[in-house]
């Protein structure tokens, strides 16, 4: 069985990477990688 999340410590840091990498066009990262928001 395999397994989703590596770390809980780091599965938010990790989800928000990811989701960012993959729309790049449209979003950025926040301060210290806890949020993201609209690219301006």
């Amino acid at each position: 069985m395999k397994k989703f999340i590596n770390s809980v410590d780091t599965v938010l840091t990790e989800s928000l990477d990811g989701f960012v990498a993959a729309h790049t066009d449209i979003l950025v990262l926040g301060d210290e990688h806890k949020f993201i928001r609209r690219k301006e």
